[in-house]
């Protein structure tokens, strides 16, 4: 079960990308 942890690297990513 490592939707969480997966949903926290795309935010991570998405906040990085902008």
């Amino acid at each position: 079960m490592k939707n969480i942890d997966s949903i926290q690297k795309q935010k991570e990513q998405e906040l990085m990308k902008i």
